[in-house]
């Protein structure tokens, strides 16, 4: 028979969702993450172990350095994603793992460390919703708070009395455990322990400079010297952070997400209910959102782009987001602006690479050469649209 599948689902930003997936494998229960791959190979008859293409994870889940092989339940599995929701979510249990925004953004900062201070980092857009960081978390949480079948756990919880937390997660999964089982899966997933995996890992493993900075305490944000960019976060997600306890109920109004949700591509694909766009503010903060787009594409350069941080993959995302975007609102001087941004980082690398070839000694016959600047410059005269990327949902 086939086991259940659920999903576990966190925001972007650090969590502590780790905890929760490392005392799942303690304790048996098949959790992988959403990868092109396959996370786990079988292992003689009924065992599995892991896939050494998966072996970076060994720095965020201490089991997998200190067990090689698994026997795991046969009526359920979890995977574990930082994805938008998309129809295939909808027939399964949800797992939601949050942290309080406030401390969530501000570590997602310091794992990333982008050129930029940290008010600059919160209004860089995301390269998918084009929105600021703090209107893309509230989204996230929002949209997937629509689906059915979703029950919330809290990081801050999980610290708080652990062993409470994981009984109310298994009892939502439905998994019986033994309370030495639970024990022994909470005392292998610590912090200490996270931390001695990820040492062994680092000596094991020294080409791999990625920050981890995991999410280990409740807080931070009220020692942070970062007062006016917390002050911002707690009144972008006032209403998010009284659903989820954060602070006493306060009178916010809904956000207003258009004009992006009418134009962009990406909006049309979240399964929300028709009326879920259909903010209760007014037209102002319409007006207020394009104006603040336009702002943002007409200061962006070249500079900015490699201060954000961005893979070369989420710069293209974002830009052909906002030229998808500038024409939908019909902004002629954002649409010029954005279109040469786009036309520099599509063609740009074709040439990169011929002269890489050439430094080589390994010349194109001058026929292939005469295509590719024959393709640059119907580029540059705009004859011929880059197809959009597709964000991951």
């Amino acid at each position: 028979m086939k086991p259940e599948k659920l999903y576990l689902i966190s925001p972007r930003e650090p969590s502590g969702a780790t905890w929760l997936i490392n005392c799942f494998l303690e304790l048996g229960i098949k959790t992988y993450r959403e990868t092109m791959g396959v996370m786990w190979e079988r292992f003689k008859a009924e065992g599995y172990t892991l896939n050494p293409a998966e072996v970076r994870l060994k720095k965020w889940l201490p089991i997998l350095s200190s067990r090689h092989t698994f026997n795991f339940h046969k009526d359920i599995e979890i995977e574990w994603t930082h994805h938008w929701p998309t129809a295939r979510h909808q027939a399964h249990r949800i797992i939601y793992f949050v942290r309080d925004p406030r401390d969530a953004l501000l570590s997602r900062y310091r794992r990333e460390l982008p050129e930029m201070a940290f008010g600059e980092f919160l209004d860089f857009p995301d390269p998918y919703t084009l929105r600021n960081k703090i209107d893309t978390w509230c989204l996230f949480n929002e949209v997937w708070l629509q689906q059915s079948n979703v029950r919330c756990f809290r990081f801050e919880d999980y610290k708080r009395d652990a062993d409470r937390t994981i009984r109310d997660v298994l009892h939502f999964v439905g998994i019986q455990a033994e309370d030495r089982e639970i024990l022994d899966a909470l005392e292998n997933s610590t912090f200490e322990k996270a931390a001695t995996a990820e040492k062994k890992y680092r000596e094991q493993h020294p080409e791999d400079t990625e920050l981890i900075n995991r999410a280990s305490q409740v807080g931070t944000w009220q020692s942070s010297d970062e007062t006016a960019n917390i002050t911002r976060i707690a009144e972008g997600a006032g209403r998010l952070l009284a659903y989820f306890g954060y602070e006493q109920q306060v009178e916010v109004a809904k956000k207003n997400y258009m004009p992006h949700a009418s134009v962009l591509g990406f909006y049309k694909h979240l399964p929300v209910a028709p009326n879920f766009w259909c903010a209760e503010s007014n037209g102002a903060d319409i007006s207020a959102n394009r104006t603040q787009a336009l702002q943002f594409v007409l200061s962006l350069d070249e500079d900015m782009l490699k201060r954000s941080g961005l893979s070369g993959y989420e710069t293209f995302a974002l830009l052909k987001g906002l030229e998808e975007l500038m024409l939908g609102i019909k902004e002629g001087d954002g649409i010029r602006k954005i279109q040469g941004l786009v036309r520099r980082h599509t063609v740009k690398p074709w040439w990169r690479i011929v002269r890489a070839m050439e430094k080589h000694d390994i010349h194109l016959p001058s026929s292939v050469r005469g295509s590719l600047r024959r393709c640059r410059n119907l580029f540059k005269r705009g004859r011929y649209q880059v197809p959009s990327a597709t964000g991951e949902y």
